[in-house]
């Protein structure tokens, strides 16, 4: 950047907010961020003009697309509930497939478009949720003011929003109440998004059909929670292609 005295990358330590701040002095122009996601950062309030800050977005739109895709099959077949006995007579046989399935993107980023190139051999129609014009794939784009319209339709519900104070308990009582009864969600964005209290009673009273998680919100869930311990069907450590591991739950409302 012309001018610049000093750049600043930050990609280990504690990664907080108090620690970027005392990692800034007037002599830093720009403050590369290793995350898509920097909603910790905008919440603390030091994300400014000056210096320029700027986020990895769409850097791990691969691996996250593909742990989206890993979820999705694993609610369509039920490889969940499976994990849990050897006993086949006793595990619900699912007779889903993923081809065919209408999938609902909410949030149409990087990490959309590689879902929709993933899920073209499957035959899905993709209905994106965004703001930005028609999403290409797409069969249909709807306004983010507009997304319940589309939640009736879904087989899956796929959370890709970033966290905004507009976004954050976006799927709801209400909205989980749109869907079909056997519909899966999957949060590969960020746990707030979703009301977790509202999903365990979804879960626990059949509305749909199971979540897939890759983040949740308490984040980690606690020993004990219910989405452990009364809804849970598995749960898994998995990799999403950032630095750390994260956990996974994978949830349905078969009875253990």
């Amino acid at each position: 950047m012309r001018g610049a005295k000093y750049i600043l990358t930050v990609y280990r330590g504690d990664d907080t907010p108090e620690e970027v701040t005392a990692m800034v002095h007037p002599g830093i122009r720009w403050v590369q961020l290793p995350h898509a996601g920097v909603d910790a950062f905008a919440d603390a309030g030091i994300i400014t003009a000056d210096p320029v800050w700027t986020s990895a977005a769409g850097a791990f739109a691969p691996q996250v697309a593909e742990h989206a895709l890993a979820l999705m099959l694993t609610g369509a077949r039920g490889l969940a509930e499976r994990a849990r006995t050897w006993d086949q007579a006793g595990a619900r046989t699912s007779g889903r497939t993923l081809a065919g399935s209408t999938v609902v993107l909410l949030g149409a980023g990087g990490i959309g478009r590689e879902l929709v190139r993933l899920l073209e051999p499957f035959g899905c129609t993709v209905l994106a949720v965004s703001d930005s014009g028609p999403f290409a794939g797409a069969a249909r784009t709807v306004a983010r003011a507009d997304y319940r319209v589309v939640l009736p339709e879904a087989d899956f519900v796929v959370v890709l929003a970033p966290s905004t104070p507009a976004t954050r308990g976006m799927v709801g009582e209400r909205e989980l109440a749109m869907m079909k009864d056997d519909a899966w969600l999957v949060n590969v964005a960020r746990g707030p998004l979703v009301d977790t209290d509202a999903l365990v009673a979804a879960l626990r009273d059949g509305v749909i059909g199971g979540a897939a998680l890759d983040v949740t919100d308490p984040e980690p869930l606690p020993d004990g929670y219910p989405l452990h311990c009364s809804v849970s069907a598995a749960a898994m450590l998995a990799e999403c292609g950032a630095p750390a591991r994260t956990s996974v739950a994978i949830t349905s409302n078969s009875s253990p």
